[in-house]
């Protein structure tokens, strides 16, 4: 090639047959926010031929010195066994769905049959832990003293302080059988969602005068919650 005009020459991708595609990958890398685990993020990479012959996006492949890694990163396929002609463009998602907490780091390469043959891509994400599930019981609240002989009703509100809803799923009493938890406001079964409120109760009737103590537990999707109950039952005046 001779080139005569005083202008700045642009380079021009040549093979041993004439032109050559090049490829350009917008952009060249990707970092994910903070994804939760079990959760997954998505981001779009687009392909543009900025040469002067057309090329063939051969394969995508994700890998990763760190164990693991490579597999919480995957690629969409609609850009594989694609021709883009000059200034032809193809784009992709690029999803990470972390299976730990941490960072994870690994590189996407596409292979072509432009200029060069392959382009890398660094991936970068974070995961992290999912928000706990929490519930909250204030103390339960007795008739003092309880009467011996009477149905007594003790009542404590049940809340759910956390970012993330809460499946309720049974009460017992670990010592005492004579006590009867309930639910009360809310049945087994419900979802107490952040920020509502839900009473239960606790009754018994004792014949004989003293002080009983049961532990109420109560069972769903966030930790067991117990509450020690102590009852003074006495004569009916």
């Amino acid at each position: 090639l001779t080139h005569t005009a005083n202008q700045p020459v642009s380079p021009v991708a040549l093979s041993a047959n004439g032109l050559l595609g090049e490829l350009q990958v917008m952009p060249s890398s990707l970092a994910f926010s903070p994804t939760t685990k079990g959760a997954s993020s998505t981001q779009s990479l687009q392909l543009k031929n900025v040469g002067a012959a057309s090329l063939r996006i051969a394969s995508l492949s994700v890998a990763s010195a760190q164990t693991g890694a490579a597999a919480m990163f995957s690629t969409g396929s609609t850009c594989t066994g694609v021709d883009l002609a000059a200034n032809g463009t193809c784009s992709f998602t690029v999803a990470y769905a972390p299976t730990a907490a941490g960072t994870h780091a690994a590189t996407l390469t596409i292979n072509h049959t432009g200029l060069g043959a392959q382009k890398a891509v660094p991936l970068n994400g974070t995961g992290t832990e999912p928000p706990a599930a929490l519930l909250s019981l204030t103390d339960f609240v007795c008739p003092s003293p309880a009467q011996s002989g009477v149905l007594t009703v003790c009542g404590a509100t049940l809340s759910n302080p956390s970012t993330v809803p809460v499946t309720l799923s049974g009460v017992g009493t670990s010592s005492n059988t004579s006590f009867v938890p309930g639910l009360q406001g809310c049945a087994a079964g419900a979802t107490l969602n952040p920020g509502q409120t839900c009473a239960v109760q606790l009754s018994a009737t004792f014949s004989v005068v003293g002080t009983y103590t049961t532990t109420y537990q109560l069972n769903s999707t966030a930790p067991t919650l117990s509450k020690t109950v102590s009852l003074a039952v006495q004569a009916p005046v």
